[in-house]
């Protein structure tokens, strides 16, 4: 749940990432930079060609039945890529702003398309009122940076959405384990944005190469994935703090401080909770807010607070 100082914190990120952009955007333009933006307008452009082609119908008369196939055809771009300048097309009038900067060479598609992708007729007021400071932050933030705050705004005044996007990627996980005919394993998964940050960040933390370790980066990432297994077997008959009857291995580890508040993922803002437990978490309004050293301080719908001692997986990766 985002609180107040969550956000706050991040406003004070951003003012800072904010003057140190336009302190180094003090230099001339470069050739490139230059560049970039005669890009930019010429890819503007290409979207009032094709805007113009929609409104008139033209792409039935030869032939296509739709827009984007007639785009594929005509430009031999990706069906992916046509896909996304159609959209573009169609929600850029309703991001004045956005698309005047973008005619002008300012901004990056890349920004662009992360608004234009989750702007909505329901939630139009809010980027209208926002759209001037969302504008700042995509020319003055690196993309990752300008992710990062966007993605908290939306969690601030789409939070439905948000919610009804991360069940339909939690519902797409999945984990395929195969064995080839000479023994060797193979892994192909797929994981929900919070469960792919736990995952690479538990590898990354077991993956350090060592003094003259001569395994390739790939090698200690398959090391590691072992290590976790084997970590994890160690401790699956232990019980889960507040999930007594379930063992580790039955439970979700949950970021405390959303990684969208600037929350890490340690063992300091990671809970183990049963699947149960985890689900009332988000879909209930339940919250959670680390206390330092493993504890907890968990609050209800109705305001109660209970303390959560340190999860045993946490004290057992410590003591390993």
């Amino acid at each position: 749940m985002t609180t107040a100082t969550d956000i706050s914190s991040v406003r004070r990120s951003v003012a800072d990432a904010l003057t140190a952009a336009i302190n180094r955007s003090g230099a001339a333009t470069t050739p490139l930079g230059a560049a970039t933006r005669a890009a930019r307008r010429a890819r503007a452009a290409q979207l009032d060609e094709v805007r113009s082609a929609i409104a008139d119908g033209s792409f039935r008369r030869l032939g296509h039945r739709s827009p984007t196939d007639w785009l594929a055809a005509t430009t031999h771009d990706s069906i992916g890529q046509c896909r996304a300048t159609v959209m573009l097309v169609d929600r850029l009038p309703h991001l004045p702003a956005l698309a005047g900067a973008f005619r002008d060479g300012s901004v990056a598609e890349a920004a662009i398309r992360l608004m234009a992708q989750a702007w909505r007729p329901d939630v139009a007021d809010a980027y209208g009122r926002a759209e001037t400071q969302l504008l700042d932050w995509a020319t003055a933030l690196p993309h990752r940076d300008f992710k990062l705050v966007f993605d908290t705004w939306r969690r601030c005044v789409d939070q439905e959405r948000l919610d009804a996007e991360a069940a339909g990627q939690f519902e797409r996980r999945s984990l395929r384990i195969t064995r080839d005919s000479d023994g060797l394993g193979r892994l192909d998964g797929v994981l929900d944005p919070e469960g792919l940050a736990l995952v690479r960040e538990a590898i990354r933390s077991l993956s350090a190469p060592t003094e003259l370790d001569e395994r390739t980066i790939e090698q200690r990432r398959a090391d590691a994935l072992v290590d976790m297994a084997r970590i994890t077997l160690d401790v699956i008959a232990q019980p889960a703090p507040d999930s007594p009857t379930e063992p580790p291995a039955g439970c979700d580890a949950h970021h405390a401080r959303h990684w969208l508040d600037l929350g890490e993922t340690n063992d300091d803002n990671l809970v183990l909770l049963c699947r149960f437990h985890h689900h009332e978490l988000h879909e209930q309004h339940w919250s959670i807010e680390p206390l330092g050293a493993g504890n907890f301080a968990l609050q209800d719908p109705d305001g109660a607070v209970r303390l959560m001692r340190p999860p045993i997986v946490g004290l057992h990766l410590h003591a390993a």
